[in-house]
């Protein structure tokens, strides 16, 4: 059986994690009203994070892409080659009104 130490410390770092996946201000929204009603279970915790969301009164932070890789040779090798064909997923009705 883990020592009480162990389970906070792994706690901890679940909850870390958890709070680099979203804002500041919904993790904080999240964890106060966990608090307030003594909840100490991360699934409960991210369950209080969908049910903000799905309520409207907090977004998921945008992702914000690292500009570096442009430089990537994969991304400018991929960069020289023609573009995909897609037209085998064009709707077979929009392809009348081309």
């Amino acid at each position: 059986m883990e020592s009480k130490t162990v389970q906070r410390h792994v706690f901890l770092r679940q909850l870390l994690a958890l709070s680099q996946r979203m804002t500041p201000e919904l993790f904080v929204k999240s964890v106060q009203r966990a608090h307030r009603y003594r909840i100490s279970s991360l699934e409960t915790i991210e369950r209080i994070v969908v049910l903000q969301l799905s309520e409207g009164s907090a977004e998921l932070p945008l992702a914000e892409p690292d500009e570096a890789f442009r430089q990537r040779s994969a991304y400018q090798e991929g960069s020289q080659t023609d573009p995909p064909d897609l037209s085998i997923y064009q709707d077979p009705a929009d392809q009348n009104h081309e």
